[in-house]
């Protein structure tokens, strides 16, 4: 879920962008809905995800606000995540404040309080933050840096490439858009976004989000 909300945040650089999706499985199902928005309000670019999807009995509801500065490096990440189903009720509350490569995290995990702290080896800007809508970057650039997990209080190491134009059919019509994947481990997972910042489609080993 982490890696889904920190590339949201490295959409664009623009005004403002919202997007109103599905949420399917790995067999195309539809499983919930999600909504997007971002900003570049007092110069910063703030990102909202929310979701909302039910899963073998478990009802999951997601928002987490990621804010960085115009040249990509992290101010706050904001995650708010309820579960309720198959006779329990889970709700975890957290804020990371970055400060260079220190972030400071407070959780709030069904009222058990924890502050931490957690220090990235290397640097946390994200330059694909600015990509698309500000410069475009050549097709196959590369960024790596390390993003937090604030849930275990640690840093990891993540690739970000730029793939240039790609045909896509959103709603049946079709679309040109931006393709940027990311890595992260074992694990990629690969968005589609107009120049404008409009989320139009996520792919991840979990689960897909398609603009509707």
């Amino acid at each position: 879920m982490r890696r889904i909300f920190v590339f949201a945040a490295a959409i664009a650089v623009t005004t403002s962008a919202f997007a109103q999706l599905d949420v399917v499985d790995a067999q195309g199902k539809k499983v919930g809905t999600a909504t997007h928005t971002l900003s570049t309000a007092g110069g910063k670019i703030t990102n909202k995800l929310t979701m909302k999807m039910s899963q073998q009995g478990a009802s999951i509801n997601m928002t987490m606000i990621f804010i960085h500065t115009a040249v990509g490096d992290p101010v706050t990440y904001t995650l708010n995540m309820g579960m309720t189903g198959q006779g329990s009720t889970m709700k975890a509350d957290g804020k990371a404040t970055f400060n260079g490569k220190k972030a400071t995290i407070v959780m709030d995990a069904m009222g058990q309080k924890q502050n931490k702290t957690a220090t990235a080896p290397g640097t946390v800007r994200d330059p694909s933050a600015v990509w698309v809508t500000g410069k475009v970057p050549a097709v196959g650039t590369k960024a790596t840096y390390y993003q937090l997990d604030p849930m275990a209080g640690t840093f990891s190491k993540t690739t970000t490439t730029y793939h240039g134009l790609r045909d896509l059919k959103v709603g049946g019509k079709a679309v040109k858009a931006h393709c940027v994947a990311t890595v992260e481990g074992t694990t990629t997972s690969k968005f589609y976004f107009t120049s404008k910042g409009e989320l139009l489609k996520l792919e991840s080993p979990q689960f897909n989000i398609v603009k509707r």
